[in-house]
Parts: structure tokens; sequence; C-alpha cells
């Protein structure tokens, strides 16, 4: 993950279904040589949400972050970004990917978006970028991450260092286990994640 400087600002509340397969999507399913096992993923994907809406906010919570951390990981050469939808019919992606997908899947079951953060860190010894999402509850944050099955306090996931935390109100620098001084970040040239909001308003 290549990540210098980024900004990740999202004007308005998404409304539409990032996991919606339609038409298109299905046509293009039906001709590719893995389709039996993106239809099944896709049918486990939408059991699995039925099962959860019932659940308490903690437990949709855990419950996401496991079963998104079943799709395979693969590192992305091209940095590329995939909305949801195509997270889930590739059946594989990179760690912007999973946490991009855990925050629309949490978004489907209810969990307001305000206590849902990307944050940008580095594994301890390492060079290369990662992203993870954060949930706030209360005055805590947990951390999201596809490298593991718990999800801890931010405090505890000693094994990381944090740098931003962001979401479609606001940026900040993360700072003594806490969102400190609200900032604007940029990646580059290009707003990856904006870009993610309009593919999937036009249901790519």
């Amino acid at each position: 993950m290549k990540i210098l400087i980024i900004l990740l600002l999202i004007l308005n509340i998404l409304k539409a279904d990032a996991f919606y397969i339609n038409n298109y999507d299905k046509q293009r399913i039906i001709k590719l040589y893995y389709k039996k096992q993106i239809i099944q993923r896709i049918k486990n994907f939408r059991e699995f949400f039925k099962k959860t809406k019932k659940f308490s906010e903690i437990k949709k919570v855990n419950r996401v972050n496991s079963y998104i951390n079943r799709i395979i990981g693969k590192a992305d050469k091209t940095n590329e970004w995939i909305t949801p939808k195509e997270f889930l019919i590739r059946g594989q992606g990179d760690c912007e990917d999973y946490a991009i997908a855990k925050y629309f899947a949490l978004k489907k079951l209810n969990i307001d978006t305000k206590k849902l953060f990307f944050s940008i860190v580095k594994q301890r010894g390492s060079k290369t970028y990662h992203m993870v999402l954060l949930y706030k509850k209360y005055d805590k944050l947990l951390v999201l991450d596809n490298l593991s099955w718990k999800i801890l306090p931010l405090k505890e996931r000693k094994d990381l260092k944090f740098y931003y935390a962001f979401n479609q109100y606001a940026s900040y620098i993360l700072k003594n286990n806490k969102l400190e001084k609200e900032v604007s970040i940029r990646r580059g040239e290009v707003n990856y994640f904006n870009k993610i909001i309009k593919d999937v308003k036009r249901g790519k």
C-alpha cells in the first residue's frame, strides 16, 4: 500500500447499497470460470446479513470483522481500490478493500458512520503502509484489521503505529490513542475513496 499523504473526504452520505448485484453483474458472473463459487459467496453473504441484523451493535461489529476477514487477501501491486461489490465477486483484495467492505457492511447494518474511521497505519518494522477500520465505542477506538481476527482497543495494538483517521465528516491525527487534531490530508492527486463512492452510486 503506497501511501505518502492521504485525503479521503466524503461530502455526502451514501444511500446506495454497495453490495447490490445488478443484471450486468449477473451476466458478467455467469461467464466467469469460478461462477459457482462466486454465486455461493454472494448467497452466503446475503444470509449473513439476514442473521446479523438482529444482533447488538458490538456483536454486529465483531461478526462483520470476522466474516470479511474470511475473504482471501492478495497483495495489490497496482494499488487499485475496488468497490465492496467487486471485492465480494473477486473474493480477494488488499487491506484497503477489506476496510472499505467492512465500512459499507456496517453501514448496511445501520451502524452510525460517525463511529467509523479509516486509519492509516504501519506495522512495526514494516516500510509499507496499511489500512484498518476503527470503530468508536464511547471514548474507546477499536481496531478492525484484516491481519487480525481479534478486535482490540487501539492502545493494545502495540504492533501498529497509527497516523491518521478519517471518514466523510472529518480527518484527524491519531495521538495518545485518541483522535487528536483535526487536519486536512491528501493522497497525491487522486481521491480514491470518492472514486469508490461514485462507482457504488453508478452500480459498478
